[in-house]
């Protein structure tokens, strides 16, 4: 259970401060979009997660779904606040037998996102800085227990073809134990390729700083997907993400109003 708890605790910190919550799902790479002055967006996001891994005789199977809202109010034309609130369902089974199933609410975050650059050549920076409350029971696995906070740069180059995205991200999180490392860097970059009027592909790639001091290994993904515009404010979206043990089925629908 400990090994399954501390796991958590570390998705639970990077589904928050870095997660599809705050970027265009299913990306994990945010973009420099804001809504407009007195704009709202609501996201309703799903992840599935699974992680296989075999140790002296016993194979572990390690299952994480969660279920998220995001609610983005634009302040101005060049800035929003977004409230994310997770709920996660964490399981485990050795051998096949069922050793843990839990579930409940994880940290919520809250983040602001303020563009303060666009050019004529479509290029648009932006910053977000994030806060990740510890509201979820970290003694279940939910969270971390501690506050977090955390800030990204953002790039986007808009194009007729579609959009290029980068994102450099630095997060300061309390050790949770002796291991832990509580200075975690991100970057990652995405693409958007328009198909047509209605339908985009995208792509995404990344690597984080390993949260664990005695490790030299630093987790990285891909992940590729669609988003299908239903209307101009209705969006539908399905993506998958490779790590390193663990694959992930990605859903979601966005609107705004």
């Amino acid at each position: 259970m400990l090994t399954l708890l501390k796991k958590s605790r570390g998705i639970g910190a990077w589904l928050l401060l870095y997660s599809n919550a705050f970027a265009t799902h299913p990306l994990v790479t945010d973009d420099t979009t804001t809504q407009g002055a007195r704009q709202f967006q609501l996201e309703v996001n799903s992840e599935f997660s699974n992680d296989q891994q075999s140790m002296n005789g016993v194979t572990t199977k390690e299952s994480t779904s969660s279920f998220a809202t995001a609610l983005t109010v634009g302040i101005s034309e060049n800035l929003d606040i977004t409230l994310a609130v997770p709920w996660q369902w964490n399981s485990r089974q050795d051998n096949d037998l069922t050793t843990m199933s839990v579930n409940g609410v994880n940290d919520i975050t809250f983040g602001l996102k303020w563009r303060f650059l666009t050019t004529e050549d479509g290029i648009t920076l932006a910053l977000k800085p994030v806060v990740s409350l510890p509201t979820g029971d970290s003694g279940r696995g939910f969270g971390r227990g501690k506050l977090s906070e955390g800030v990204t740069a953002i790039a986007t180059h808009q194009g007729r073809l579609g959009a290029l995205h980068c994102n450099l991200g630095y997060t300061h999180s309390p050790n949770i134990n002796e291991e832990s490392s509580n200075n975690i860097w991100h970057a990652s970059f995405a693409s958007e390729l328009n198909l047509s009027n209605n339908l985009r592909s995208v792509f995404d790639f990344g690597i984080d700083r390993t949260e664990t001091r005695v490790s030299t290994t630093h987790p990285s993904y891909s992940l590729g997907g669609f988003i299908y515009s239903v209307s101009d404010n209705l969006d539908l979206d399905l993506g998958l993400k490779n790590g390193h043990t663990e694959t992930t089925i990605l859903a979601g629908i966005t609107t705004r109003f």
